[in-house]
Parts: C-alpha cells; structure tokens; sequence
C-alpha cells in the first residue's frame, strides 16, 4: 500500500499531459489583403524595391495545399505602376522580375525627400509614402 501511494504520486504529473482539452470552434474572418514595401538604396544611383501583399496562415484549410507557384502569385504584385518623385524630378521603377522593382538612374542624394507612389493593377490598390534619405553613418 505504501508503494500504491509514491507510484500514484508520480504517475498524476504525467496522467495531466496524457488528456488532451477539448477543440474549440473560431471564426476568424479572413483579413484584407494590404500592399506592403520594402525598399534599399545603393549608392550613387541604384534603387530596388519588393512590392509584395500581405498574407495570413489562417486562410482556410487549403492554406498548406498551396504549391509555390499559388502562393506567389498571392504575394508578389506582379503588375504595378510605381513613381518616386524626389527634388521636383520623376523616376519609374521597372519590373525586375515578379514582386521586385528597380531603378540605376536615380540619385541618392542625402537630405533629400523620395516620395514613393505605388499602384497595384491586380488588386486596384494604391498606397504613397515617402522619406528622407540620411547621411551615411560611419562606424
């Protein structure tokens, strides 16, 4: 009877583990997809931008049955217009490949305002942003 009582005792921790909790049903309603940039410069004129849209893991059960060509087509933004204005001067950006944007004519120039106007023809969004180029920071 002693040993029952230390056997027990050592068995309860694991028994908690074991029983797994009932599932539980959520609705989680598909969220819109947004445009999302991002952006590097290389001095003195070369300018690469990803125009991609964001996406959720939680997009349905056929989320995983995705092949890569599915999921891309969902993200990268494969047809767009896109501006940058900067010092009263305009640059388009041409497609490198699907989702990824580029100039080698466009003056990085400290101090300066870029304003970025992106359109996306598949989604009908647009989105403006715009920054100020920093001086370079020597370490």
């Amino acid at each position: 009877m002693k040993y029952f009582f230390y056997i027990l005792l050592l068995t309860l921790p694991f028994e908690a583990c074991i029983i797994s909790p009932p599932a539980i049903d959520v609705e989680i309603p598909e969220p819109e997809q947004e445009l999302a940039v991002s952006t590097v410069g290389l001095p003195p004129s070369v300018f690469a931008m990803s125009f991609t849209r964001t996406f959720t893991a939680l997009i349905g059960e056929d989320t995983f049955d995705l092949d890569e060509d599915d999921l891309a087509s969902r993200v990268l933004v494969d047809s767009a217009a896109i501006f940058i204005d900067y010092n009263g001067y305009t640059v388009e950006l041409e497609k490198v490949f699907p989702g990824v944007y580029g100039a080698i004519d466009l003056p990085l120039i400290t101090n300066t305002v870029y304003k970025l106007k992106a359109y996306d023809y598949g989604t009908g969004k647009e989105i403006n942003a715009s920054t100020t180029l920093l001086p370079k920071v020597n370490f």
